[in-house]
């Protein structure tokens, strides 16, 4: 059978996503994430680029919204005001969250690739915020009314806001959409008796439920392309809760050790979670395969976990599987934004290498017999 070059560049590919899959048991490089002038920080989203989005403090101890780009951190500002917060990054660079101006609580924020501020408004309510942002740049949060102490989710798209809805209740709010538009978060049910994860999709509203048994209470707070949904459920007050994953409408309880409690942070596109468990009076940073747990700190070097790092919480995984999130450091009594860069493990490389040294193989042997 004859090779050609398409089929060469195909076996390539497959040795190439041999190592990717392989790289699923992959080793992370620990780094942390500098503020913008204080001693605190903490990364909530990371794309695909590497590009980290969070929050630090500035050194008048004020709360900015963070961009960290190859690790070098870059205060997205306010609109006049003391406080802004980054809380999403899309694969094109573009951060969303919330800004103050002077003497206005936060308003819902988009901040362009090139760093520039766009206030979103708050459709007529005291503030708002954005949780969520794909890669079309469609966002999603929540705005909020002071007096009555209401939410209610709310979508922004080319300049213009959406009111979502809610299941009957007085509360709603939309923590994240894929790239299909299909946005999901919590709301309250009628009477406000109970807050349901949701899913908004072509603007109608499905009760996603609480899960049997215990649980009064759910929430859902990512999504990825493929629609599989991560959240939390939860009792009526609190004393129990667990990370769960829907997938095409089932769900999965991911549970946690006897006395503890876990919460699902994000998922990536190849379904993989991550979040928190606690452990006793702390919190430890989680990564969940399928339903199981893993709990981050195996992956510190000896010498981080000698210096005092414990990773707290995991907020965002990107494509690679690079997390993001914060650790704490009871020896310089600080808080810091993480990233956990995936590291192949060698193998990896050297399927990578032998694929390509056959490839470079068979075509010199192809154009040996072209010469003959």
């Amino acid at each position: 059978m004859k090779l050609t070059m398409t089929r060469l560049t195909v076996l390539a590919a497959s040795l190439l996503v041999a190592g990717v899959c392989h790289a699923q048991s992959a080793s992370y490089q620990f780094s942390t994430l500098a503020s913008v002038g204080n001693d605190y920080s903490a990364a909530y989203a990371i794309n695909d680029l590497g590009q980290v989005a969070g929050i630090s403090h500035n050194a008048a101890n004020q709360t900015r919204a963070t961009l960290w780009n190859s690790g070098v951190a870059t205060d997205l500002g306010t609109f006049g005001g003391n406080s802004s917060y980054a809380l999403a990054i899309n694969n094109a660079g573009v951060v969303a969250g919330s800004s103050a101006a002077v003497g206005v609580i936060r308003h819902a924020t988009v901040w362009g690739s090139g760093g520039s501020a766009t206030d979103l408004g708050t459709m007529g309510a005291d503030r708002s915020v954005v949780f969520g942002i794909n890669d079309a740049g469609v966002m999603v949060g929540d705005t909020r009314n002071n007096a009555q102490d209401h939410m209610r989710a709310a979508l922004w798209s080319n300049g213009s806001s959406t009111d979502l809805g809610t299941l009957g209740g007085s509360n709603s709010s939309a923590y994240a959409i894929n790239m299909a538009g299909v946005a999901v978060g919590t709301s309250s049910t009628s009477g406000d008796a109970a807050s349901h994860a949701v899913i908004w999709q072509n603007g109608v509203i499905s009760d996603m439920g609480a899960g049997a048994g215990v649980y009064d209470n759910s929430d859902a707070t990512a999504i990825n392309a493929s629609g599989t949904i991560v959240g939390d459920v939860f009792n009526a007050d609190n004393s129990l809760s667990h990370a769960a994953v829907w997938h095409n409408g089932v769900l999965l309880d991911l549970g946690a050790p006897d006395g503890e409690v876990s919460y699902g942070g994000a998922i990536n596109n190849a379904g993989l979670v991550v979040g928190g468990i606690t452990q006793g009076a702390g919190i430890h940073a989680t990564l969940w395969n399928g339903s199981t747990a893993v709990d981050l700190n195996k992956y510190l070097d000896p010498s981080a976990v000698a210096a005092g790092w414990t990773l707290a919480f995991a907020s965002g995984i990107n494509s690679d599987g690079s997390i993001v999130g914060y650790a704490t450091n009871d020896q310089l009594n600080v808080t810091r934004g993480f990233v956990l860069t995936a590291v192949p493990e060698p193998e990896t490389y050297a399927m990578l290498l032998a694929g390509l040294c056959l490839v470079g193989g068979l075509t010199r042997r192809r154009a040996a017999q072209r010469a003959a």
